[in-house]
C-alpha cells in the first residue's frame, strides 16, 4: 500500500508540474496594439522557454539574438518583415558558445536586408540572414524550424584575412551563407531562401560559398516544399580564388524533399595563377563541402534546374565543377528532375588548361541516382592557347554509381582550343587520380546527347565514355553523337 501510496504521489507532482508549466507559458505581442512591445528584441528578452511571440504586420529591426525555446509567428511573409542587422536573426548564443540547445519556430515572416561582415570573426563570416551557432564544444546548435517564410536579400563578406600558415602558403579568408549559415537542427517547411550572396569582393575572402544556406556538419538541414532559388556566390580579384555551393552548401545529413533547387550561381573571375587553384564548384547543391565528415544526402521529388557554375581566369588553370550538383558524400538522388544545369570554365593564358565537367552532378563518392530525368545539362570548355577538357554532360562519375530507371537526354559537351577532348555527352565514367571507378546501370535510355568541339580536339563518347569496365542491363543508347559508347 505504502508503495502505491507513493506511485501516487509521484504522479500527481508530475501531473501538476507540468500543468504549471502549462500555465507559465505566455504569448508576447510585438506592434501596435495595446500591451505590445514596439520591436522584437525586448519581447525575446522577456520571454521564457515555451512562450510565443506573434508580431502584426509591419516592419521591424534585425539584430536579433534568440537563446530560449520560443515560437516567433508573423502575420505572414508579405505582411511581416524583420530588416537588417548583421545577421538578421542569431540563434543560440555568441562566442563563447553556451550549453544551452533551445528549439525555436519562426513562421510567417520576412527575413532581410542583413549584412554580415565580422560575425563569427572578421577572416570567418557565415550567415547573412540567419545564423545558428553551434553549442559548447562545438557541438549541434539550436532545433530550428522555418515555415511559410521567405528569406531574402541577405549578404555576407569577410573583412581580413588569416596570415599565411593557417591555410597554407597563402593568406585566407572565408565567406559563407548568404542566406543561412546553420550548425543546429534546421528544417524548412513552405520556405523560400531566395537573391542571397556570399561574395568576395566586396571584403577580402579568398573562398566564398553556400550563397543560399550553409549547413555545418554538427547539425542537419531537411527542405521540404521549399525553394532555394536565385542566390549568388561571387570570387574575383584581387582575393577570391574559390567560389562553391551558389544554392546549398551541406556538410552534415542532407534531406530535400518535393523542393526546387534552382537559378542559383557560382562566378569566379580574375587573374589567379596556378598555386592558388582557383576553380568554381557546385552551382545548386554541394553535398559534402568540407573536410570529409558530411554525413548522407538524400534527395527525392525535387527539381533541380538552371543552375550555373562558371570560371573565367586570365593568370592559369580553370577549373568548374558539378552545375546542378557536386557530390563529394554519399548521395541517393530519385524521382527527380536534374535538367538546364551548366558548367563553363575559360582559361585565356598562353598554355593553360580549362577542365569543367559534370553538367548536371559530379559523383565523387558512393551514390544511387532513381527514377530520375537528368536533362539538357551543359559543360563548355574554352582554351584558345592552351588545353580544353570537358567532361560529362549529364554525370561525371568518379565514384560509385548505381544509376536506375533513369533518362539522360540532351545533354551536351562543347570544347574548343589548340588541343583536348570533349567526352561523355551523357555519362562520363572515369577517375581524377582516385581509385577506379564503378558504374552500374540498368532500365535506363541514355538518348540525344552530344558532343561538339573545335578543329583537331577528340571526341569521344557521345552517350558514355568510360575509362573502367561498367555493367549495362537494359539500358538503351540511341541517337546520341557522333557515337554512342567508347569504353564500353
Amino acid at each position: 500500500m505504502q508503495r502505491l501510496m507513493l506511485a501516487v504521489a509521484v504522479a500527481w507532482v508530475l501531473v501538476a508540474t507540468a500543468l504549471t508549466q502549462t500555465a507559465a507559458a505566455a504569448t508576447l505581442c510585438v506592434g501596435p496594439g495595446p500591451g505590445c512591445l514596439a520591436q522584437i528584441q525586448p519581447a525575446v528578452d522577456a520571454a521564457h522557454d515555451g512562450d510565443t511571440i506573434r508580431i502584426a504586420p509591419g516592419t521591424y529591426a534585425g539584430g536579433l539574438v534568440i537563446n530560449v525555446s520560443v515560437q516567433i509567428v508573423g502575420a505572414g511573409a508579405r505582411s511581416t518583415t524583420i530588416k537588417g542587422g548583421g545577421p538578421v536573426i542569431l540563434i543560440g548564443a555568441p562566442a563563447p558558445w553556451s550549453s544551452k540547445r533551445p528549439t525555436v519556430g519562426i513562421s510567417g515572416v520576412t527575413i532581410t536586408g542583413g549584412v554580415n561582415s565580422s560575425f563569427p570573426d572578421l577572416p570567418v563570416t557565415q550567415g547573412g540572414g540567419v545564423q545558428i551557432t553551434p553549442s559548447a564544444g562545438n557541438q549541434t546548435g539550436a532545433t530550428v524550424t522555418i515555415k511559410d517564410s521567405v528569406i531574402t536579400g541577405n549578404q555576407v563578406y569577410a573583412q581580413a584575412q588569416i596570415p599565411p600558415g593557417f591555410c597554407g602558403p597563402l593568406a585566407c579568408a572565408f565567406a559563407s551563407g548568404g542566406g543561412i549559415s546553420s550548425s543546429g537542427v534546421l528544417t524548412l517547411t513552405n520556405t523560400q531562401v531566395t537573391d542571397n550572396v556570399a561574395s568576395s569582393p566586396p571584403g577580402v575572402a579568398t573562398s566564398a560559398s553556400a550563397g543560399g544556406i550553409d549547413a555545418h556538419p554538427q547539425g542537419t538541414l531537411t527542405l521540404r516544399q521549399s525553394a532555394v532559388t536565385g542566390n549568388r556566390v561571387i570570387a574575383g580579384a584581387p582575393n577570391g580564388r574559390e567560389a562553391h555551393a551558389g544554392g546549398i552548401g551541406s556538410d552534415g545529413t542532407l534531406t530535400i524533399e518535393d523542393s526546387v533547387v534552382s537559378d542559383n550561381s557560382v562566378e569566379m573571375s580574375g587573374s589567379q595563377p596556378n598555386n592558388a587553384e582557383p576553380a568554381a564548384l557546385a552551382g545548386g547543391v554541394h553535398v559534402g563541402d568540407c573536410c570529409g565528415l558530411a554525413g548522407p544526402a538524400t534527395i527525392t521529388r525535387s527539381i533541380i534546374r538552371n543552375n550555373r557554375v562558371s570560371i573565367d581566369n586570365a593568370g592559369g588553370d580553370a577549373d568548374a565543377f558539378g552545375g546542378g550538383i557536386l557530390a563529394e558524400a554519399p548521395l541517393d538522388l530519385s524521382d527527380s528532375v536534374l535538367d538546364h544545369n551548366r558548367v563553363s570554365a575559360s582559361a585565356s593564358s598562353p598554355g593553360a588548361t580549362a577542365i569543367p565537367d559534370g553538367g548536371g552532378i559530379e559523383i565523387d563518392s558512393p551514390a544511387t541516382i532513381r527514377s530520375t530525368v537528368i536533362s539538357f545539362n551543359t559543360v563548355v570548355a574554352a582554351a584558345p592557347f592552351g588545353t580544353a577538357l570537358a567532361f560529362g554532360g549529364g554525370i561525371a562519375n568518379a565514384g560509385q554509381l548505381t544509376l536506375a530507371k533513369s533518362i539522360l537526354v540532351g545533354n551536351s559537351v562543347a570544347a574548343t582550343g589548340a588541343q583536348g577532348s570533349a567526352q561523355g555527352g551523357g555519362i562520363w565514367n572515369g577517375t581524377f587520380g582516385g581509385p577506379p571507378t564503378t558504374l552500374t546501370a540498368s532500365d535506363n535510355v541514355i538518348i540525344l546527347n552530344a558532343l561538339s568541339a573545335g578543329p583537331g580536339l577528340a571526341l569521344q563518347g557521345g552517350g558514355l565514355y568510360t575509362d573502367f569496365a561498367v555493367t549495362l542491363a537494359r539500358t538503351l543508347l540511341v541517337g546520341n553523337k557522333p557515337d554512342q559508347c567508347v569504353g564500353c
